[in-house]
């Protein structure tokens, strides 16, 4: 078993599913003889284990005002330099997530009526 101060970042649902998969392999033919039903037991973790992978982290995030500083302070003399400043102002308006404005394309942004539509799938 993985030591105390071990940093669980591997989901408690991805462990219930090794589980599962190794009680099904061990029914399995060419594998009852190499792997026990018992075996998938390792994939339990004690009652403090379980704390420590579903306690709620809160993270840092910069207020507003820092974020408009940073864009009010950054340089706009190229336009890849406008898009980085027009990429941060966006974040901060929508509140999506780095992923999400990565992936986001101009059909997804109605100017018209000042709205973000993307479709999480």
């Amino acid at each position: 078993m993985p030591s105390p101060d071990t940093d669980f970042t591997m989901p408690l649902c991805t462990l219930n599913q090794l589980k599962r998969f190794f009680k099904w392999l061990s029914r399995e033919p060419g594998y009852k003889s190499r792997i026990q039903y018992s075996d998938a037991e390792y994939f339990n973790l004690s009652d403090k284990d379980t704390r420590i992978a579903t306690a709620k982290r809160h993270q840092k995030a910069p207020t507003i005002e820092q974020v408009r500083h940073v864009i009010s302070t950054m340089p706009v003399d190229t336009e890849i330099e406008r898009s980085n400043r027009a990429l941060i102002a966006c974040t901060l308006l929508t509140g999506a997530w780095d992923s999400a404005i990565a992936s986001m394309k101009l059909k997804h942004i109605g100017l018209m009526a000042r709205c973000v539509n993307q479709d999480a799938r």
